[in-house]
Formats: C-alpha cells, sequence, structure tokens
C-alpha cells in the first residue's frame, strides 16, 4: 500500500496548514463538512483506511458521480450501500471491520488500535477463513487504478 504524506500535521498540533484536504471518495465525512479550525483527528483516517478497504474488496469506489461535486455530495452524507449477496459470501469478520471503518459517526468510527485488536486480525488462524481473495485483489486493485487515472 502506498500513503501520501504529503498534507500530514501531527494530531497534536494546535493549528492546521490545511483546514480540510483529502481525496473526494476518500475523505471522512467529517473533514468535508468541518468549518474553518475544526480539529482533525486519527480516526479521520481510519475512514479513508476503510475506503481503501472497500477498493480491494470490491474492485471499485463506493460513491458513484461524473464530477467532483457528485463523489464529495455523496461522500459529505457517506452515501453507499452494499449489496446483501455480495456481502454474505464474504468473511463476516472482514465486511464488520470495513463496516466499522468507514462508519459516518467519527464517535462510532472503529479506532487504529481497536482495528488492530478486531477478530478478523486476532482470531485462531485455524478459524479463520481464507483472506486470499483480499490479497488476490491488492495487484489487481493497483491496476485498475491506474486504469482509472488515465
Amino acid at each position: 500500500m502506498l500513503a501520501d504524506f504529503g498534507l500530514a500535521t501531527a494530531e497534536s498540533a494546535k493549528s492546521y496548514i490545511y483546514v480540510r484536504c483529502g481525496t473526494p471518495g476518500f475523505a471522512a465525512p467529517e473533514i468535508l463538512l468541518s468549518k474553518q479550525g475544526g480539529s482533525q483527528k486519527c480516526i479521520s483516517d481510519m475512514f479513508s483506511v476503510g475506503i481503501v478497504v472497500y477498493f480491494m474488496i470490491f474492485r471499485k469506489l463506493p460513491y458513484r458521480g461524473t464530477n467532483v461535486a457528485d463523489i464529495s455530495r455523496q461522500n459529505r452524507k457517506c452515501d453507499f450501500e452494499f449489496s446483501d449477496n455480495i456481502t454474505d459470501k464474504m468473511d463476516p469478520f472482514l465486511v464488520d471491520l470495513m463496516l466499522r471503518m468507514i462508519d459516518a459517526d467519527p464517535e462510532k468510527r472503529i479506532t487504529p488500535e481497536g482495528a488492530l485488536q478486531h477478530l478478523y486480525f486476532t482470531r485462531n488462524l485455524s478459524e479463520q477463513a481464507t483472506t486470499k481473495p483480499l490479497e488476490e485483489n491488492i495487484s489487481e486493485c493497483y491496476r485498475e487504478l491506474n486504469r482509472m487515472q488515465r
């Protein structure tokens, strides 16, 4: 996974260089809705990680739009849904983790520490459903992102 920390600021900083930043579709709703001087917490980053996980699983982004304004509107409202017939076939622990990451309410969203302690990562390996589809999708997702950027 690649990460760009070009606009990063320490969570403990008293002021931020950029009040709102992030790629439309990946930024947490509270970032897009923030006012001048609003604080940003690492919980917002968990939303972005959840969108990356969504993309790796479904091979598409959760928001549909023909322009940045459409995508940003859906992103602010966290307006997307899942097809039960797809998620029913998936590892339930992975689905739960992803849903907790992309919860629109930052107070309910899983923390980084909580994610690391989630059953998806901590359950007994002998009981673990295969993660092979997710692992196989990584290179395919990379190719798809490159194709979308052309």
